[in-house]
């Protein structure tokens, strides 16, 4: 099978994630995030996957150094993301359920579909798009993902310095844990098998100390 071109493996951590990520995903068995009972084309949402904590760094910086200090690669797509006007780090403590559901799942063919389309079929279901901010944290509150697990942030896109439209992604393809970009292009058609994190805002927790 083809990787996905749009997306910087290889900027990751060089040729040996490339080839582990590749090899990893592609092959894997997709895990069934829904054996709560969700059932694939109906209206019913799917069940809550996993309790994320928001708003605990002070900024930006702080939470690369989090990164860095649980060892994750981060590829330079990601990188630039984050340093950009549109990847914002919440003011005060709050906690997101994160639904986890594939472009299958949510009624996408064979033939895959736009970018845009999966994030509306997310929404028909009453699920919200995450802040960016989400990314890094899961990233950082999910150190057990499977090898060979992909997860694409269901997210407003966030324009590059050279203006292309970058989403993140987080993954585990056997070398090290990743947070990686991936091109966002109106013209990027999404395959069945893309797994993709929306959110479920749930409570404000208490405020944090800047």
């Amino acid at each position: 099978m083809r990787l996905d071109p749009t997306i910087d493996f290889a900027k990751a951590k060089g040729r040996q994630i490339l080839f582990a990520v590749a090899t990893a995903i592609w092959l894997a068995p997709m895990p069934n995030v829904f054996a709560q009972g969700f059932v694939p084309g109906t209206t019913a949402a799917p069940p809550d996957w996993k309790i994320l904590s928001l708003g605990t760094f002070a900024n930006t910086y702080d939470l690369m150094a989090a990164l860095d200090d649980a060892k994750v690669h981060v590829g330079d797509l990601a990188n630039e993301a984050m340093h950009r006007p549109g990847f914002t780090i919440a003011k005060s403590r709050f906690e997101v359920a994160a639904v986890v559901v594939s472009a299958a799942e949510l009624g996408v063919g064979e033939k895959g579909a736009s970018q845009s389309d999966v994030l509306e079929r997310g929404r028909r279901l009453g699920l919200e798009l995450c802040p960016p901010e989400l990314a890094a944290q899961l990233r950082l509150q999910y150190l057990d993902q499977p090898v060979g697990e992909l997860l694409h942030l269901a997210m407003e896109p966030i324009r590059s310095y050279s203006g292309q439209r970058v989403s993140l992604a987080v993954g585990n393809g056997g070398a090290g844990l990743i947070l990686i970009g991936s091109l966002a292009a109106e013209d990027v058609i999404v395959p069945q098998q893309h797994k993709f994190v929306f959110a479920r805002p749930l409570r404000v927790a208490q405020p944090i100390t800047r």
